[in-house]
């Protein structure tokens, strides 16, 4: 009878996300979350991973389960219990970003379920490494080939970043690429050794590709578009990458250790040697005025965490809370920008959740603390860095979490960080064989179920189940990606086209067409304001203002946005309702000091 093999299947499928599809890119009017194509593609390919798994699981009668699901599985738990005290107006915002945790949950506890052995996950790591390669490439090619003066290299776009358009969410990428090529450099004499006899010879080849093609391009092309992209916590996380793998490495792998560190300079003293000899170009990695708005902003969310410590603002509310803290407290903003994060996970959760979600983190950081010390008794045992080599490449994602919000920004950054989490999860529980399964009845890593016919039901139920479910997400996630490019399509029209076309537009036409209208419904809803203010420049029909007003009074009660300021402020003036103007300017001045748009 045919075995489907999950295994391979599953590494197939996520080289080919790694190398093909998520270097696509489609148009975004930008944001984070659901809002940019590329989380939808990230999310569908996750849920896609996670139904072929539960598809192919449903006649096992065993789970693997490790202390670190437990731990995490708790800590999801505890982060979900602020969602019962959050107020109504955030409740939606706040489900949803806790959604986003739990389905990063099962789809971590999904990939434990797969056997992989270490050249399945050294695969994987190449696909990483090959994904690098290609950001870096697609970033040399739009420095060096498409901007015509080397004196431009420094007033790039979001080009420059390639798919993942943020140079920090690249560089975060690229560092996880570097600590992956120097992984399978420094282990490959192992990985011949190893599985050189018992591994099929299509899949040593493709290491061996790798190895010979990508891994010594990696070390170099990354380094030198680490030094563009002039991103502070890339450098950052590139030093911790370079040399936690020199202390981990060093001794037992001076020389290969050696020549990477070789490469690695090359790239970046090439890079440097290029913007020194370019005179319009500068390295500016302080970002000073960056760095005094980060520090206003962690400053101003401690002072809402002293506030509020126990209990927190609510699931959803930062945004808007942060804005009318300022504002009450008479502070006034460095940057003329909506502040949706305070750039720290922890702060963030802290404000937000309180002390249940400050509880949650300090768990997780101890689970985190424990898998080190796990992954190094096995790597002991095995005689091997394999497992402390893994728990290296999350660090470039945890230290980013600290200082920004990759997570929210980048679908591909979770899906990676949850996927190197689980191969350092089984590396360090080092799973059973099937053959093994019947004769060895205890294996702390295993909950089998067939000795209780109810138990084996339940289950195979509750597998059925996360399937029907990770097929939905992925039909969710496939309609939300036709809606979010139909609706930009729709707002880049009404940005080109003259008044009086867009003026003809019929809205609900726009709405109709959208396959999955839940997503972006307040986006929808903006768009469709906007519409009516062209409209009444052209018609002078004055219930469009006063819809415009209802709207936006309700839309100022939970969020802020610079342009609706503007819009009501005009719309009030124009009425006589000096009063309200006033107290809107009030607030304007400190939320957006440099917008050009509330100069007297």
């Amino acid at each position: 009878m045919f075995k489907i093999k999950t295994n391979q299947i599953l590494v197939f499928l996520i080289l080919f996300y790694l190398v093909c599809i998520m270097h696509i890119r489609f148009p975004s009017q930008g944001g984070s979350g659901l809002l940019l194509p590329s989380n939808q593609i990230t999310w569908a390919v996750m849920a896609t991973l996670v139904l072929m798994i539960c598809l192919s699981r449903l006649s096992y009668s065993y789970l693997y389960v490790t202390p670190l699901s437990y731990t995490l599985c708790t800590a999801t738990v505890l982060m979900g219990i602020p969602l019962f005290y959050t107020s109504e107006r955030w409740l939606a915002s706040g489900f949803t970003q806790w959604l986003g945790l739990a389905a990063g949950l099962i789809f971590y506890f999904s990939i434990l379920q797969v056997k992989l052995s270490i050249l399945h996950q050294r695969i994987v790591l190449f696909g990483l490494s090959a994904a690098a390669f290609i950001q870096a490439v697609m970033g040399i090619a739009y420095l060096f080939i498409i901007l015509p003066q080397p004196g431009e290299w420094f007033h790039y776009g979001a080009e420059v970043s390639g798919v993942l358009a943020q140079k920090n969410i690249t560089a975060t990428f690229l560092n996880i690429g570097l600590g992956a090529s120097l992984l399978l450099w420094l282990e490959f004499t192992d990985t011949q050794k190893r599985h050189n006899a018992k591994s099929s010879s299509k899949m040593l080849s493709i290491l061996l590709l790798g190895y010979r093609v990508f891994t010594h391009a990696v070390l170099i092309a990354v380094p030198f578009m680490l030094v563009f992209l002039q991103s502070r916590i890339g450098v950052i996380n590139g030093i911790v990458i370079v040399c936690g793998f020199g202390i981990l490495y060093g001794r037992s792998y001076s020389r290969r250790y050696l020549r990477a560190l070789i490469w690695i300079f090359s790239g970046g003293t090439l890079a440097n040697l290029l913007i020194w000899l370019s005179p319009a170009a500068s390295l500016d990695l302080l970002h000073e005025s960056s760095t005094s708005y980060r520090m206003q902003m962690l400053g101003e969310t401690l002072n809402m965490i002293f506030a509020h410590p126990f209990k927190g603002w609510g699931l959803g509310s930062f945004s808007y809370e942060y804005a009318h803290f300022l504002i009450r407290s008479g502070i006034t903003s460095l940057e003329s920008v909506v502040i949706n994060h305070p750039h720290n996970e922890i702060l963030f959760g802290w404000a937000e959740g309180g002390m249940v979600t400050l509880i949650a983190y300090g768990i997780i950081i101890f689970a985190g603390w424990r898998l080190w010390q796990q992954s190094a008794l096995r790597d002991r045992n095995h005689r091997s860095f394999h497992c402390r080599g893994l728990w290296l490449l999350l660090l470039p994602l945890l230290l980013h979490s600290l200082v920004e919000y990759p997570f929210y920004l980048s679908a591909v950054l979770w899906m990676i960080f949850l996927l190197l989490l689980a191969l350092c999860d089984q590396g360090r529980c080092s799973h059973v064989d099937e053959k093994d399964i019947k004769i060895n009845e205890a294996t702390p890593h295993k909950i089998k179920y067939q000795n209780s016919t109810i138990s084996l039901w339940s289950l195979r139920i509750g597998t059925l189940g996360v399937g029907v479910v990770a097929g939905l997400a992925v039909l969710f996630m496939t309609t939300a990606l036709q809606s979010g490019l139909f609706l930009t399509m729709f707002e880049n029209v009404q940005i080109t086209q003259s008044p009086q076309d867009v003026s003809r537009i019929n809205i609900e036409k726009v709405s109709q067409a959208l396959l999955n209208p839940w997503v972006f419904r307040e986006r929808l809803e903006f768009d469709r304001q906007v519409n009516n203010l062209i409209k009444f420049n052209m018609t002078k029909k004055s219930y469009l203002l006063f819809d415009y007003l209802d709207w936006s009074s309700k839309y100022l009660e939970h969020g802020t946005d610079p342009s609706v300021y503007k819009s009501r402020m005009l719309i009030l003036s124009a009425i006589g309702e000096q009063s309200e103007v006033a107290r809107l300017s009030t607030e304007v001045h400190f939320l957006y000091p440099k917008d050009k748009r509330f100069s007297p």
